[in-house]
């Protein structure tokens, strides 16, 4: 039988019955007949400098050729007609030139690219603009937007004809063939070139023709490129449109015997599985929620797991609600004015009917008066007088005009003073049902985007008044006012906001006074967007007024009417006979003092908010104060100073200008100050009082403060200095201790709802004493303050919407279910239905109540209408668990010991997103590579073509960043961003609100906690479960978070100057709109097919009206579910590509662990790609032909997205390299851990020879789904060559895949692994020492000094949260002055190689990975030995661990010993198996033995272990002697003779990864000696090696085990193993 042989890594087969001697020679005998010794491998040309570097090198040379080949083109045409040779020169020159400055592109990859950029770019360029310019161009470019054709006497078309259609092509086909002809430089090849045959092969140099003869060959050759641009450009596009349409059809066109197409076939397995569970997980459900049910353990694991990887939890999903529909129709009423406000019950249809009834009483009054009687009086003389009547028309005329205007003054009066006309709606019933389906879950996840989109909106429109003032500044006559500043102005604008009556009596906004204008230094120009940003604000304004939470509110008229009411008196309430009013009358003011909130109130306020019909306004801006905003706020001298002068010179500074304080204003502040000192001193008092009382003598400091602070407003005497800075000092901690009293909360857990309605902006009290506004430190920002304004009001109409939508469902469920519902409603007040008598039922025990539930499990604390946070909700029974969907857990402390937990917890997870924020939004390569990857969100859609325009995508998302609008831009992102398509890249928020946020916490005061103390035992429920408090922390859209606080903003304090956080927002928009881009782009793509979708299927009915109507019927409410269009397309992006708003519950607790790297993404990767399959199933199964070929484009655009590319791409890659099978095992066995499981893509090989590769995994955003499989098989593959056995490999295969999964949550986060390589190993560190083994410092005898390890420590955890964009890098282990230039900064600036690795980086390659995010590393065989080496000796110490840890027990047996022998030599064989397979990979990436034992040596390898792996034979572990003396010393029992029979059984076992191993010439110690031979050719390879049996002799080793055993024995077991030992001699 043949035996094999290896000799420098090759294979050899030879006769069997060779000795080594024999074989050696025979094979020495051949390589010297073949002339082929050894001789070292040669790289490629030695100008090659690495892939990155010439694929940049092919874009500047394909850049230059453009240009080139323009001026060759006109040297050719001189050179024809002169018989000169300009374009040869031309053409050397450049050459010359390129080559001079290093552009000389080499390679496959190089000269692709310079082919791509010389031809692609021109001929792209030249197709686009024909569909530019052209008229035909023009029509598809609005079709493809969902724009009609046609109309003005011309038939409206939604598609262009098949001629139109031809004549594009060809247009296209000709541009870019002319492009390419022009661009053409000499001496490119063609296809035909390439292949050697066709029309279009060139025509090469002749040195014999003369100038004008080469010119001919140049300009023919043109020809075939001018041939191939244009097929290429016409033919290509619509071949694979063709065949890509062709294959959709056919597989979803229904067969005609079978009724079915092959995409249902597909697609009917699929959705009967997903279909049965979710109706498993539904039922689940409804068990878990229905009081009435007793659901299993099964049902509740289902349930709990859905709810905690679903968005929505438990919330209802998609409800069909039918309701009478009612229509809202307008009347107006007659109100009085004043305190004893009346309303008249009459309606009118118009405002000029009701004011017609003003008028009449403005007649009868006007015509009581004298002058009216006068006027009366002549016009009856005139009239009666026939001469005058004729000649005094004028008078007459004179004389009614005059009349009129008495009345109308009369009438102003009236309206003025006594009457108001008010707009009213009454609900009024068509009869006709309204069928709405409402989806709870998403609703809620809307809310954010809905809040965004009108932060969006009104920065947009500020932006657009700051640039107008930008823009009119520069025009002459404002240049010349010196004194007009743009801060002024904006200045002058926060008082119109915020009303002060001098500046809002001088804007009209409707019938505007430019003089007015002028007088507060505001220009005209400003008039059209100061109104935009009032419309705005009064938009929202009217939602509120119309709001369910307003229209609950409790009303004056409802009390009148005898309904229950909370304004109702209680039965103790006296009336008082010296006040006006009767007794209901008293008690609603007194409710109002309190801060009760009574509708008619709300309602006036929010009215007089808005601007007027004549065109004034009032102010409306949400005042901001330091105070209240940064907890860290302290006043400081300037303050102290303004406060005084306000007092002493009565002045204060408004819109920039020193102003008069009025008497009024004068007269508040000082009984403000004469009411702080009296609470102040109250409590002084009464110990005064007291010691008086017992006779004591008082507290003499008591005394002193009386008399300091003894000061009563009605004296009409200025508080003295001393006074008012105690005032000032006592106003501001009291304001300090309310903050620091909410913040103590009222215990370690409770639950607060995730959406509040900001009830507060219905019930502001405003400061109006302008010292209050100074100690407060009043931020005094029109462009804050007014976003702020709208965000408060954009929150309250989101979340007042989506509880109103819940009522919805509610009232559907109780009307369908009665008593069997899962809600209550306990607003009826009827028997039973309160909730005191609720909470004691079954139903009761299990549900919370809205707004009535307390923080004590079932008890009641109701909160009042006017301050519930739950709207239309409130007072709505729930399921528990649906309540803790709507609700987050908030963690509080009690004590200092919880608070200094929470400081240093919630700062180490901001630093945790401190670390990922600085690798991957500042880090240049990263931003790329975000915009690259998302690509493949719409190819995996199949969105691939020309159903959207990716360029009009880049132009609106640069326009957002930039805030620079033009035409209806704004509105459009603004309307995408409600619907949840755009600003919700998961990475980013997730890092925004690990850094914002830290730990759950919420404060007692904030702009989302609704009121004091006392609300949070309102809002809160006690946690009943420790298990519960894992999903802590909220799920609070932190980036509006960020906007509504002028100091929060990208994690960094305010004391960073405002260019940092100018630079920190533009990266983050940078980032997000890298995802906006293909989110913009897919939502297009996705409206643009339904849309055609809908036209085909529409034209099915070919214009029959009743066809048409019921087509249009079948798709939009069986496909549609009754959605606009633009909604559903919005759903599926919103489903189907990565969103932060729809991460789980689950993912939103693994958050704030600290472990996890984005974890939010990986997951929805998970949640889209499985989203993805599942649409494209359901869209195959659907009975609409149009909607099946979306759902096949989505299936094979998905499965060649996660599946087919990423192989496709592999295997293109090792062809075009050359890369054999077994080099691509051995890179994938090389890399990383991280990597490998990785799509690594070979591009050649580096300057040095060296294998040269691509992640694709870090392009490939569905890598993640990918990546289990991947491992799965690669596990399985392995295995099998190791011989495992069935189980063993399934086991081992399912734990590779199970741990890629779960990689990206449970791996160990930046910050987390930095800090524990710098940790003692006692404080579960890795004690100086990074996971890959790299050394951080040296500890131990001969080790870095203790300050140095603190140095290198600090350094190494500082470099996690170095930027990504730092010039700078540090090597691992370095200190201070270790640290040198970045890559990018090296190679860009020709700096030389890297001091620490010796690296080299060019210009052209650096450029070009900065451009495209593509990062390439090399395979260098030494550098990896080294790290193998090192991997090896600690796996060896580890194994023989696992065996001396049970020799140090103080108690053991000798079967546990044995036990513990046997785990610790297979982790050994397992080691030297896996060093093994290292050797032979390393020598498949071109090491030769020699080279890898040399590294092996400096690695401290030890030669035994060296030789036991070149040579294929193990060698067993054994105890060392310090095993044997603390056996000896702890009387342990050691089974020898077991341990020595199992030692001589895996002796010389085979190493090899294979079932068979072949023999090996060598013995170990050729291994130090003998240089080997190298052979480059095998005779033969692929021959099946034999097994090595085991011989009977014992080696050279084992004799030594015995000797150095016998040391170690008892006299007795001595003498034996000498008896052995002579016996083995």
């Amino acid at each position: 039988m043949p035996q094999d042989y290896i000799v420098k890594g090759q294979r050899y087969t030879l006769p069997d019955g060779l000795t080594n001697e024999e074989a050696r020679a025979k094979i020495d005998a051949y390589l010297e007949k073949q002339g082929t010794e050894t001789e070292e491998p040669k790289n490629e040309s030695d100008t090659y400098e690495g892939f990155l570097a010439e694929v940049g090198e092919g874009i500047l040379s394909g850049l230059i050729n453009i240009p080139t080949g323009v001026v060759e083109l006109g040297a050719e045409l001189v050179d024809l007609g002169a018989d000169t040779s300009y374009a040869k020169e031309v053409h050397e020159t450049v050459e010359e030139w390129k080559k001079g400055v290093g552009i000389d592109p080499e390679g496959t990859a190089g000269a692709i690219a310079e082919g791509l950029v010389q031809f692609g770019i021109p001929g792209l360029g030249a197709a686009s603009a024909v569909s530019k310019i052209s008229k035909i161009g023009k029509a598809a470019t609005k079709l493809s937007r969902g724009q009609k054709i046609g109309g003005l006497g011309k038939p409206v078309r939604v598609s262009l004809t098949k001629g139109e259609k031809v004549a594009l092509a060809t247009q296209q086909m000709v541009a870019a063939g002319v492009a390419d002809a022009v661009v053409a430089t000499d001496g490119t090849q063609t296809i035909g070139d390439f292949f050697e045959s066709g029309p279009t092969i060139t025509d090469k140099y002749n040195v014999g023709d003369s100038g004008s003869e080469d010119a001919a060959r140049r300009l023919s050759n043109r020809l075939s490129f001018f041939v191939e641009g244009g097929a290429l450009a016409g033919a290509l596009p619509p071949v694979l449109s063709g065949l890509g349409s062709a294959f959709t059809k056919a597989t979803t066109a229904r067969l005609p015997v079978v009724e079915t197409s092959v995409g249902e076939l597909i697609s009917a397995p699929a959705n009967k599985i997903t279909g049965a569970i979710g109706k498993r997980i539904e039922d689940a459900k409804d068990k878990v929620l229905d009081a009435q049910q007793t659901p299993s353990t099964m049902d509740k694991v289902i349930s709990k797991t859905a709810g905690l990887l679903s968005p929505g939890g438990f919330l209802p999903t998609a409800k069909t609600i039918r309701t009478q529909d009612v229509k809202q129709k307008a009347f107006y009423r007659i109100e009085t004015k004043g305190k004893d406000k009346t309303t008249f019950k009459k309606q009118y249809k118009t405002r000029e009917d009701a004011e017609a009834v003003i008028r009449d009483l403005a007649i009868t009054d006007a015509s009581q008066t004298k002058r009216y009687k006068e006027i009366n009086k002549e016009i009856d003389k005139i009239s009666s007088d026939k001469n005058r009547v004729a000649t005094d028309k004028g008078r007459i005329k004179d004389l009614e005009q005059e009349r009129r205007q008495l009345i109308e003054g009369k009438f102003n009066e009236l309206i003025e003073n006594d009457f108001n006309v008010s707009r009213r709606y009454k609900d009024v019933k068509t009869g006709r049902i309204v069928v709405e389906r409402i989806d709870i879950a998403k609703e809620s996840s809307l809310i954010n985007p809905l809040i965004e989109a009108y932060l969006k909106e009104a920065e947009g429109k500020f932006k657009g008044i700051e640039n107008e003032i930008d823009k009119v500044l520069k025009k002459r006559e404002y240049v010349e006012q010196t004194d007009l500043t743009k801060q002024k102005i904006l200045n002058t604008l926060y008082e119109f906001f915020s009303g002060n009556e001098a500046v809002t009596k001088n804007i009209n906004l409707i019938s505007p006074d430019f003089a007015k204008f002028a007088e507060i230094g505001l220009p005209k120009e400003l008039l059209k967007p100061m109104k935009e940003l009032v419309d705005l604000k009064d938009s929202l304004t009217k939602d509120i007024l119309n709001s369910a939470t307003v229209q609950n509110l409790p009303s004056i008229k409802d009390l009148r009417r005898g309904k229950k009411s909370p304004l109702r008196p209680p039965k103790s309430f006296k009336h008082d006979e010296n006040l006006p009013g009767d007794k209901v009358d008293q008690w609603i003011e007194i409710k109002r003092n309190q801060g009760f909130l009574i509708r008619e109130d709300v309602e006036d306020a929010l009215k007089n908010s808005m601007m007027a019909s004549d065109g004034t306004t009032s102010g409306f801006l949400t005042r901001k104060y330091r105070i209240l905003e940064d907890s860290k706020y302290e006043y400081n001298t300037n303050t102290v100073e303004d406060v005084v002068n306000m007092f002493t010179k009565e002045r204060e500074i408004v819109a920039g200008v020193e102003q008069a304080i009025s008497p009024d204003v004068l007269v508040r502040m000082n009984e403000h100050v004469s009411k702080v000192f009296n609470e102040h001193l109250e409590p002084v008092r009464t110990r005064v009082k007291n010691a008086e009382r017992d006779g004591l003598a008082p507290d003499q400091k008591d005394l002193e403060l009386i008399a300091k602070l003894d000061y009563q407003a009605e004296k009409g005497v200025k508080p003295t200095r001393q006074q008012i800075e105690k005032y000032i000092d006592i106003v501001f901690q009291n304001q300090k201790g309310r903050q620091q009293a909410n913040l103590r909360g009222v215990g370690n857990t409770y639950r607060a709802p995730i959406q509040k309605i900001p009830i507060t902006i219905l019930n502001k009290r405003k400061i109006d004493i302008p010292t209050l506004k100074a100690i407060y430190g009043e931020v005094k920002n029109a462009r804050e303050a007014y976003v702020n304004t709208i965000a408060q009001m954009a929150q309250f109409k989101g979340v007042d919407n989506f509880y109103s939508l819940f009522r919805k469902v509610v009232d559907d469920d109780i009307a369908r279910n009665g008593r069997n519902s899962i809600y209550h409603n306990t607003n009826n007040r009827t028997i039973g239905d309160d909730a005191q008598k609720f909470i004691k039922t079954p139903k009761g025990y299990q549900s919370y109540i809205l707004g009535k539930s307390s923080l004590i499990k079932n008890q009641i604390d109701e909160l009042a209408p006017g301050e519930t946070p739950f709207g239309a909700m409130h007072g709505i029974a729930m399921p528990s668990e649906m309540w803790k969907s709507m609700s987050h857990i908030v963690m509080n402390d009690v004590n200092d010991t919880g608070r200094i937990a929470r400081a240093i917890y919630g700062g180490f997870l901001k630093l945790k997103g401190y670390s990922q924020y600085a690798k991957t939004i500042l880090s240049p390569i990263t931003q790329v590579r975000n915009v690259v990857s998302a690509s493949l969100f719409a190819v995996a859609q199949g969105n691939v073509g020309r159903g959207a325009n990716v360029m009009e995508s880049v132009r609106l998302v640069k326009n957002d960043i930039l805030q620079r609008y033009k035409g209806d831009d704004l509105a459009y992102l603004v309307d995408l961003q409600k619907r949840g398509v755009i600003g919700s890249q998961a990475e980013l928020r997730e890092l925004q609100s690990n850094i914002r946020r830290g730990i759950g916490y919420e404060a007692g005061v904030d702009s989302r906690t609704l009121r004091g103390q006392k609300e949070f035992q309102d809002t809160r429920t006690s946690v009943g479960d420790a298990s519960e408090a894992g999903r802590y922390g909220t799920k609070t859209d932190p980036v509006l978070m960020k906007r509504l606080k002028e100091t929060n903003f990208t994690g960094f304090t305010g004391s960073i100057d405002k260019g940092i956080k100018k630079g920190a927002s533009i990266v983050e928009n940078m980032y997000k709109g890298g995802d906006d881009i293909w989110k913009i782009y897919n939502y297009e793509f996705e409206l643009n097919k339904l849309r055609t979708a809908r036209a085909k299927h529409l034209a099915k009915g070919k214009g029959d009206a009743v066809e048409v109507k019921k087509l249009a019927k079948d798709f939009d409410e069986k496909f549609l579910k009754g959605q606009r269009i633009e909604d559903f397309a919005a759903d599926r992006v919103r489903n189907l590509v990565p969103n932060y708003d729809l991460t789980s519950p689950l993912v939103a607790g693994l958050r704030r662990l600290p472990v996890g790297n984005f974890i939010s993404f990986p997951a929805e990767i998970i949640r889209t790609g499985f989203n993805t399959l599942d649409t494209a199933m359901k869209e195959l199964s659907s009975n609409i032909p149009e909607v099946r070929q979306i759902g096949m484009r989505r299936l094979m655009g998905s499965l060649g997205t996660f599946v087919a590319l990423p192989i496709t791409i592999r295997e293109m890659a090792m062809n075009l390299t050359e890369t054999s099978d077994e080099e691509m095992r051995a890179i994938q066995n090389m890399s990383a851990p991280f990597q490998k499981n990785s799509t690594l893509l070979p591009v050649g090989r580096d300057k040095n020879g060296h294998i040269e590769v691509i992640d694709f995994s870090h392009t490939n955003p569905y890598d993640t789904l990918i990546r289990p499989f991947t491992a799965l098989l690669r596990s399985l593959d392995n295995d099998g060559k190791l011989g495992k056995d069935g189980v063993e490999k399934v086991r081992r295969a399912s734990y590779e895949a199970f741990s890629e999964f779960f990689t990206p949550f449970l791996s160990e986060s930046i910050i987390t692994a930095r800090v524990r390589d710098v940790l003692p190993v006692t404080m579960y560190g890795r004690g100086g020492e990074t996971m890959s083994g790299a050394k951080i410092f040296k500890t131990g005898e001969g080790g870095d000094a203790f300050g140095d390890q603190l140095a290198k420590g600090f350094i190494h955890v500082i470099e996690g949260i170095t930027p990504g964009a730092s010039p700078f890098r540090v090597p691992v282990g370095s200190n201070f002055n270790d640290i040198e230039f970045g890559r990018f900064t090296r190679g860009v600036g020709d700096l030389g190689p890297e001091p620490s690795t010796g690296k080299e980086y060019t210009t052209s390659g650096e450029l070009l990975r900065a451009l495209t995010g593509l990062n390439t590393q090399s395979y260098d065989p030494d550098r990896l030995g080294m790290f193998k080496a090192n991997e090896f000796k600690a796996a060896r110490s580890t194994a023989a661990t696992l065996y001396n840890r049970e020799i140090k027990k103080s108690v053991t047996t000798p079967e546990s010993i044995l036990d513990a022998w046997t785990r610790a030599n297979n982790a050994r064989l397992r080691t030297f198996r896996k060093f093994r397979q290292d050797f032979l990979d390393l020598q498949s990436l071109g090491a030769t033995r020699q080279q890898i034992i040399q590294r092996l040596k400096k690695e401290n390898v030890g030669n035994k272990e060296i030789g036991s792996v070149i040579n294929n034979r193990y060698i067993p572990f054994f105890p060392s002697r310090d095993s044997f003396i603390d056996a000896r010393e702890k009387g342990h029992t050691i089974p020898l003779d077991e341990i020595r029979k199992r030692y001589q059984e895996s002796l010389g076992m085979s190493l090899d990864p294979v079932e068979e191993v072949e023999k090996e010439i060598d013995d170990v110690s050729e291994v130090n000696t003998q240089e080997p031979v190298q052979k480059t050719e095998p005779v033969v390879t692929d021959v099946p090696p034999s097994p090595v049996v085991s011989a009977p002799q014992v080696s050279p080793v084992a004799r030594d085990i015995n000797t150095r055993l016998a040391t170690l024995l008892n006299p007795n077991d001595r003498i034996i193993a000498e008896r052995q030992q002579r016996n083995i001699g």
